[in-house]
């Protein structure tokens, strides 16, 4: 059980907070994509980095079938104070729940499960953005139209 004691003691440890703040901030923005009809479905897990897998209402015309995940990874060491690192990728849902059924590879490294960059200009880089849900909204959106 988690102290209020244990709780404080995160907080003053630096990646701690940044880790606190790339889960609050990837959850939030699922709740704002949930209620704009983007997502239906969010998954949050903290380990060393912070992932966040979102359920895509629809891939458009390339996936109708509610097939695609988007998985957003957020790198709270390479964060600061006023930037979060991430990078972002969609991520075929089914191939996501084999590899995952399998074993052996921990959460975001499902790689071959990839289809294709939240921003064509992304190519695999990290991307830095300020601590803001309504931006990392309007980048998510702007990815998803990309899908249609």
């Amino acid at each position: 059980m988690t102290t209020e004691a244990d709780s404080e003691q995160r907080l003053e440890r630096p990646t701690e907070r940044m880790n606190i703040r790339a889960v609050r901030l990837l959850a939030v923005t699922g709740l704002l994509l949930f209620e704009d009809d983007t997502i239906y479905g969010m998954q949050i897990h903290e380990g060393h980095d912070v992932h966040g897998f979102y359920d895509l209402r629809s891939g458009g015309k390339k996936r109708p079938d509610n097939s695609i995940a988007l998985h957003i990874q957020a790198y709270p060491g390479m964060s600061d104070d006023k930037h979060m690192s991430i990078a972002a990728r969609f991520m075929d849902k089914g191939l996501l729940r084999e590899i995952r059924a399998k074993g052996g590879i921990s959460i975001g490294n499902e790689h071959e499960a990839f289809i294709d960059y939240l921003s064509p200009d992304e190519q695999s880089s990290i991307s830095s953005i300020p601590w803001d849900a309504n931006i990392l909204r309007k980048l998510v959106k702007k990815g998803v139209s990309r899908l249609k």
